[in-house]
C-alpha cells in the first residue's frame, strides 16, 4: 500500500487526526516538523529565530525526501512543505497526497493564543493566517489527490474520512 501523506495548512489536523489514521491503518506515523526538531536540536520556532526560515525549509526537504523513502506510513508534511515542489514529487512517488483545508476561524480557535507558530508571531493572525490558505491553496489542489475540509471535524472525524476517501 501506498503512504498517506497528509498536507495542509498548520492546525488542520495533519498531527492529531494523523497518528488516529496511523493507527487504524496499522502504519507507522511520521511528523516531519518532529523529526527536523530532533535533527536541529530546537524547537521550530528557535529554528525561524535563529537560522531562518530559508535554512528550515532546507532541512525540511531533507526530511521530507528521507520520509518519501518509507512503507506503510502516515506521513504529517509541515504547512508549507507544498511550496517545495520536489517535497510534493517525492512524496507522491510512493504516497497518496490528503490536503486537510480548514477555515481560519476554525485554525485560530484550534491555536489558541499559543505563540509558537513563527509564521503568526507578529501581526494580525487572521489576516495572516488568511493570507497563508489564499497563498498556498492552489498549490494544495494542484497536488492533492483528496480533499477533506476539517474545519468542523474532530482528530478522530478527520481520521475516520480520510480512511473512507481512501481505497484501502
Amino acid at each position: 500500500m501506498k503512504n498517506v501523506v497528509l498536507l495542509g495548512i498548520m492546525a488542520s489536523g495533519k498531527t492529531s487526526s494523523g497518528k488516529i489514521l496511523a493507527k487504524k491503518l496499522s502504519f507507522c506515523f511520521f511528523d516531519s516538523d518532529r523529526i527536523v526538531e530532533k535533527a536541529e536540536g530546537m524547537c521550530i520556532k528557535e529554528i525561524f529565530e535563529r537560522k531562518g526560515e530559508a535554512y528550515f525549509r532546507q532541512i525540511e526537504k531533507k526530511a521530507l525526501s528521507a520520509l518519501s523513502k518509507e512503507k506503510n506510513a502516515v506521513i504529517a508534511a509541515g504547512g508549507g512543505a507544498v511550496k517545495d515542489c520536489a517535497n510534493v514529487m517525492a512524496l507522491k512517488k510512493n504516497g497518496v497526497i490528503v490536503c486537510l483545508l480548514s477555515s481560519p476561524e476554525a485554525i485560530l480557535k484550534r491555536l489558541g493564543k499559543g505563540l509558537s507558530r513563527p509564521l503568526l508571531n507578529s501581526g494580525n493572525r487572521k489576516r495572516k493566517v488568511e493570507t497563508l490558505i489564499r497563498d498556498r491553496f492552489p498549490l494544495y489542489a494542484k497536488h492533492a489527490d483528496i480533499m477533506l475540509d476539517t474545519s468542523e471535524l474532530s482528530p478522530e472525524s478527520t481520521a475516520e474520512a480520510v480512511l473512507g476517501l481512501l481505497s484501502y
